[in-house]
């Protein structure tokens, strides 16, 4: 699980199936759910340091996709890699571990 806060709304937990990160053919979690449990537990952030090259930019544009939508979100949760911060979430969470 992830427990997400962002200023619009309370704090709450999600699991991956309740997001939509469920691989079908495994029924496991999938890559993009990797991603971002990762970056969970780096509070929020994933550096080159920790970065898995396979998270390749279409897991990272899917999972920006998946969280618009799961939010109602108009901009992209996980915008643009930055050398300083690497890839910085516009709300806070933290991995549930």
């Amino acid at each position: 699980t992830v427990r997400v806060s962002h200023p619009a709304m309370t704090t709450m937990k999600f699991t991956y199936m309740e997001m939509g990160f469920l691989n079908e053919r495994t029924m496991k979690p999938d890559m993009k759910w990797e991603m971002f449990k990762e970056i969970a537990n780096r509070g929020g952030y994933l550096t080159n340091e920790y970065f898995n090259p396979r998270y390749h930019r279409n897991i990272k544009y899917e999972l920006n996709e998946i969280l618009k939508r799961f939010f109602g979100m108009s901009e992209n949760p996980i915008p643009r890699y930055t050398r300083r911060n690497g890839y910085m979430t516009l709300f806070v969470i933290k991995g549930d571990q």
